[in-house]
């Protein structure tokens, strides 16, 4: 119970700085004139939501605690149904009749299709579904071992970011600690999934494959520890 307790306070604080940064991000590029930001972070929301709860039931890599932490913590307070009602309350207080009417539609319609297609995502990846995708089974537990690694990665790089505006070092000492910490995740994770999930492979991999799913795996962490990085910096 403790553990799934802290699974989805630890997916909980991801989840809400994930919704700030994109939401920040598109209220950036797009203006407030319209709820974009919360219709953005609903959308993408729906989508993983959908395509986690058709993956996760069928994987060994995540037990329940990982199901709290993605779906009741990160999924949960990444998306926010209370500031969608707020604002369409607000666009109707304004005046805005024909706004809050599409907010709503977009929000609803989209939403619901958003789930859908996360769904038929999730099943796609699976050879036991009608809608599998032959020979793509093997992928699932990588791709969700990857979105694992790479949320883990923003977190640390938005606690690195926090521990450098308090401690200020040097823009040399900034590089270093930066490129040990995301080499050291990166490289720790990716071996992890090596050993994992080698023996659950129905085929023999090539050196190749195995060098690419490598890749991958340092490209998700690069990414999360750069997002986690311009995150903190915008708190």
């Amino acid at each position: 119970m403790f553990s799934e307790w802290l699974a989805i306070a630890l997916g909980g604080a991801v989840g809400a700085l994930l919704r700030f940064a994109v939401s920040s991000a598109v209220y950036r590029r797009l203006g407030r004139g319209f709820p974009y930001g919360t219709l953005a972070v609903n959308l993408i929301g729906a989508f993983l939501f959908g395509l986690w709860v058709e993956a996760l039931p069928f994987e060994r890599l995540l037990g329940l605690p990982w199901r709290a932490l993605l779906l009741t913590g990160a999924l949960g307070a990444f998306t926010t149904f209370s500031t969608f009602a707020l604002e369409t309350l607000l666009l109707i207080e304004q005046g805005r009749l024909l706004g809050a009417l599409a907010n709503v539609a977009l929000s609803t319609g989209l939403g619901l299709l958003a789930v859908f297609w996360g769904l038929l995502a999730g099943r796609a990846l699976f050879i036991e579904s009608p809608l599998a995708v032959a020979g793509l089974g093997w992928l699932l537990p990588w791709l969700l071992g990857w979105i694992a690694c790479g949320l883990g990665a923003f977190v640390l790089g938005l606690l690195l970011e926090l521990a450098f505006a308090r401690l200020r070092p040097s823009p040399e000492h900034r590089i270093l600690w930066t490129l040990v910490l995301a080499g050291g995740w990166a490289g720790s994770t990716s071996v992890y999934l090596l050993l994992e999930l080698m023996p659950t492979l129905a085929f023999k991999p090539s050196a190749e494959l195995l060098i690419g799913l490598f890749a991958v795996n340092l490209l998700a962490c690069a990414l999360g520890m750069g997002f986690g990085l311009v995150t903190a910096e915008r708190l």
